[in-house]
């Protein structure tokens, strides 16, 4: 299973991809810049699944990205441990919102 989803701050907040730009107006806009986005980020995980099968190489099973834009810099952590695929009431929503809430907890103190 691929699961893939973002989170920005942006003005001292952290945001959720579907609280970027929440205006009546551009609600039907933006929900297809979500899909396009979350889309992308699938494909990007199919690619790189593929690269690992080539080079022989385990999937990881958890990528966290953060992309500082003000210093132009990308750090990863990865695991190759299985994080939610052993458990059968947790979903890839509930990962990423335990992530979001933790970054949010450091961001906030």
């Amino acid at each position: 299973m691929y699961a893939f989803d973002v989170f920005f701050s942006n003005e001292g907040k952290l945001l959720q991809l579907h609280q970027l730009n929440q205006s009546e107006k551009k609600i039907k806009e933006i929900k297809i810049q979500e899909f396009n986005v979350l889309d992308t980020g699938i494909k990007f995980l199919k690619q790189i699944h593929e690269l690992c099968k080539r080079f022989n190489h385990d999937m990881p099973t958890e990528m966290k990205l953060h992309y500082n834009v003000k210093e132009n810099n990308l750090k990863a952590k990865y695991k190759y441990k299985l994080v939610y695929s052993n458990d059968e009431t947790l979903l890839p929503d509930d990962i990423f919102d335990q992530w979001f809430n933790e970054v949010k907890k450091e961001y906030n103190s």
